[in-house]
């Protein structure tokens, strides 16, 4: 039998900017994002802000983490870790909707490539999110 998954994701967004209202706490997420361009490398990206949105989980205290590894896209396969962010999160019931984000400061790309987020929650993989950090050249417009 198959373990039970400690909740579900809802939403994984990578954005420029999240703002929550104080008064009514809604959020609004501002610049989704699915690739990083950069003429050169190794390249730093000011700020980015990783979104999630879960439910259905277990009530009570849990550990949260998020990696972000690059995958070589070669016939290897081989996973680089980039960032590791580790924290707590809490669900009061199963109905709760959990909200939040993490902003990511002077993140250094060393290379172009392909990025994994993964999302864990008490060990257990939760949900992923694939983005390209994306060589271009001088002049090139930005794909839409």
């Amino acid at each position: 039998m198959a373990a039970t998954r400690p909740c579900e994701c809802l939403a994984m967004l990578i954005a420029d900017k999240i703002i929550r209202e104080e008064r009514t706490h809604k959020v609004h997420i501002l610049g989704t994002f699915n690739n990083i361009l950069s003429a050169k490398f190794p390249t730093v990206h000011d700020r980015m802000h990783i979104y999630l949105a879960l439910t259905n989980g277990t009530p009570g205290q849990h550990r949260a983490r998020i990696e972000i590894v690059y995958i070589d896209e070669t016939a290897d396969m081989t996973e680089t870790e980039l960032a590791r962010m580790d924290g707590q999160l809490a669900f009061s019931d199963k109905l709760q909707v959990l909200e939040f984000n993490m902003e990511l400061r002077h993140v250094t790309f060393p290379k172009p490539g392909t990025l994994d987020i993964r999302f864990y929650l008490d060990d257990v993989f939760i949900a992923s999110r694939l983005f390209k950090v994306v060589q271009r050249s001088c002049g090139t417009k930005p794909e839409i």
